[in-house]
């Protein structure tokens, strides 16, 4: 330690802790290992440190009086389409999940509002959200942004999960990182010939990503074909068995719901994973048995709130003059789906 008077952070340094830690030690915290007390307690000993009373008085009538905080709200704004989706996302529940945790941990409450414009005008909403006191969102959107929306969000500090929304402060998932993982791993298991097929809205929502790992990542390996990539192949289902017969890809990656794949693709007789690979770039915990990379969409959510929290501190609203954007990292998940070839 250095010389002169011994501070908690010099006891906190010398054994490798925080500061807290060392302050919470002191006060017997429950919550501190009794091994670590011991330790802090002998720091002290050893280099003379000593609380000053006065302050260990002060702190602890502050502590004991001080008014609990009232909790804000945070808005989750799921800006839903005209008809409902004849495929649900599965994922939805697990970015709401993250949101929800994450503002419970800071201190917020978070209310959901599942938002259909044609039932509940922009102005209408604004007015809710500002009689309420409601400062910040969370946007989420499955549907069209509707005309107006500039009312709303020059109000409050938004951040979003979608990829699609440039103007805000993002968190989204890492779309190049989950594809190159997921054909390293394809890669590793012997898979040669890779094909990737997606519906054409994935190009606005992974902002082509997905794509551009797929073909970056297979250009070096000189495993690129032309006919790697299929678009829009489940418009009508016989498009992707012809893509399958025509291009014979040993594996193939979707952004869909892979057991529908499956299903598809053994109704042809095709076997799985004997005959061919099947992996995806959005699995979900129920479908555990299909290999591919989660998105952890719990951290995208709570990303989401600690830009929301962050601007809120900061008093800030609106559209930002440099939105931030906040990647997280995919996961791989082996899966009975592929195999060692």
């Amino acid at each position: 330690m250095a010389s002169g008077r011994i501070s908690m952070q010099d006891i906190a340094e010398a054994i490798g802790v925080s500061r807290m830690t060392v302050s919470r030690a002191l006060r017997n915290d429950p919550k501190i290992s009794a091994g670590t007390k011991t330790r802090v307690r002998k720091a002290c000993e050893a280099g003379g440190y000593q609380l000053d009373p006065r302050l260990s008085e002060l702190m602890s009538h502050l502590r004991r009086t001080r008014e609990p905080r009232s909790t804000e709200t945070i808005a989750y704004l799921h800006l839903l389409p005209e008809k409902p989706a004849s495929n649900p996302d599965l994922n939805e529940g697990r970015i709401f999940d993250g949101c929800r945790s994450r503002a419970r941990e800071l201190g917020f409450q978070l209310d959901e509002f599942p938002w259909v414009p044609s039932d509940l005008s922009v102005q209408r909403l604004a007015g809710i959200l500002e009689s309420r006191g409601i400062r910040g969102a969370v946007l989420r959107i499955t549907g069209a942004l509707p005309k107006g929306i500039g009312e709303l969000y020059s109000r409050i500090a938004i951040a979003t999960p979608d990829e699609v929304l440039t103007a805000f402060n993002r968190a989204v998932p890492d779309h190049f990182q989950g594809m190159s993982e997921v054909l390293k791993n394809l890669w590793k298991m012997g898979y040669r010939r890779i094909g990737f097929f997606y519906q054409d809205i994935v190009k606005d929502w992974a902002a082509d990503l997905w794509m551009a790992a797929f073909c970056y990542r297979l250009t070096e390996l000189k495993a690129f074909h032309r006919d790697s990539i299929k678009i829009d192949c489940l418009k009508t289902p016989e498009l992707l068995l012809q893509w399958i017969r025509k291009f014979k890809p040993d594996a193939i990656i979707s952004h869909l719901p892979a057991f529908e794949v499956i299903e598809l693709v053994r109704s042809e007789g095709i076997k799985i994973p004997e005959e061919l690979g099947v992996a995806t770039v959005s699995w979900h915990p129920d479908q555990s048995n299909i290999a591919g990379v989660d998105q952890n969409l719990e951290y995208v959510g709570a990303a989401a709130i600690d830009m929301i929290a962050r601007q809120l501190t900061h008093n800030e609203s609106g559209v930002p003059s440099f939105p931030k954007k906040m990647l997280i990292s995919s996961s791989w998940k082996s899966g009975s789906s592929i195999r060692k070839i």
